[in-house]
């Protein structure tokens, strides 16, 4: 991974490297569970425009599939209607 560190201050904030947690056996479900950043839209001096969308465009790759199950952590202080993730899981 490229991410910025205090020994790297000139690597990414995001990364397309996932961490994966898989449960699977020969009497079990196959299950993966993978956590992806939160859309944002808002940049800042270490958030980016390509930041944006690189998160944006990991989300949508792993919400295309037909089996993938949505989970959307969403703040209880703001507006539901105004949160794209709703939109796209739709």
């Amino acid at each position: 991974m490229k991410i910025r560190t205090k020994t790297n201050p000139f690597g990414d904030t995001f990364s397309e490297d996932v961490l994966k947690i898989e449960k699977c056996g020969p009497n079990e479900e196959y299950l993966t569970v993978i956590d992806v950043p939160g859309i944002f839209r808002a940049t800042a001096d270490n958030i980016t425009g390509k930041d944006r969308d690189l998160v944006k465009n990991m989300v949508k790759r792993y919400i295309k599939n037909d089996r993938t199950i949505i989970l959307a952590v969403i703040p209880s202080n703001v507006d539901v209607a105004t949160q794209e993730i709703l939109e796209l899981a739709k």
